[in-house]
């Protein structure tokens, strides 16, 4: 797996900054998180965050959230996962474009995290798309992505349009453009699937920690030298279990401090 940097999350923070020409109160402004959690995040390589906190000051810094936390690349980078609109209603998150899909679509390098719809039951007729194409969308409406239609919230429904009537609807993205061709519904197997020993150990591994009270605050930190030693599992299979959590930490399903993991969270059950 390609690596961006193998140092700390504050200082891939303070570099991402630099990038921008932006300092911590102009970060504090764009993320909408106080300038003391930004200036704690900049000077404490030991200070974790909270996932919405990992999303708001990624976007606010035009960044992946896993690649800006982890320091690789993100496994997905290039591949947008396609969503129903109706979905999409059953499950609002700002991760998004981090969740994997059975469906998904090849996007050579996407400029930001993106996700796709498919369109159908007449829902793009009236901007323009029709039933069976695929559509780019963003969950930024800050996004500098074009915009084509607004992805909007009317009572139980999800909806395309053009305008906004703020009275009755919420905007929660935007279609940026429609999607090149799509990949066969059935995708290449995961590195789980392919690795599913490795994940039991991982598992039991985890499980381990838990219950000595040894899982690191920060995840960048989770350590399987020693697992390794015993059950022979590769680093790339480690960035992909640490990708997995972060992206269930951003979904709400997890708590990025590692030690508030429950049993119930490890096991899966």
């Amino acid at each position: 797996m390609e690596v961006i940097s193998q140092n700390s999350f504050s200082t891939r923070l303070r570099q991402a900054m630099k990038d921008s020409g932006i300092n911590q109160a102009e970060l504090a402004s764009l993320s909408g998180l106080s300038e003391g959690l930004i200036s704690g995040l900049v000077n404490n390589p030991r200070k974790d965050l909270r996932a919405s906190s990992l999303i708001a000051i990624s976007y606010a810094l035009d960044k992946d959230p896993l690649e800006l936390y982890l320091g690789h690349f993100n496994t997905y980078r290039g591949i947008a996962h396609v969503w129903s609109l109706q979905d999409l209603y059953y499950h609002q998150s700002d991760a998004i474009p981090f969740i994997a899909r059975k469906e998904r679509i090849s996007c050579d390098k996407l400029p930001e995290p993106l996700f796709a719809i498919k369109i159908e039951n007449g829902d793009g007729k009236t901007v323009g798309f029709k039933d069976g194409q695929i559509v780019l969308a963003s969950n930024r409406l800050s996004s500098r992505l074009p915009c084509e239609c607004y992805i909007l919230q009317r009572g139980d429904a999800i909806h395309l349009s053009k305008e906004i009537d703020e009275e009755i609807e919420f905007p929660i993205g935007k279609v940026v453009g429609l999607a090149g061709e799509q990949i066969a519904k059935k995708t290449e197997e995961s590195k789980y699937e392919k690795n599913k020993v490795d994940c039991e150990h991982i598992k039991s591994y985890l499980v381990t920690l838990a219950c000595d009270d040894e899982l690191p605050q920060d995840l960048n930190e989770l350590n399987l030298r020693d697992a390794d030693e015993l059950f022979g599992i590769s680093t790339d299979l480690l960035d992909l279990v640490k990708e997995g959590l972060v992206v269930m930490a951003m979904d709400d399903k997890l708590p990025l401090d590692m030690n508030d993991l429950s049993m119930k969270d490890v096991l899966g059950e």
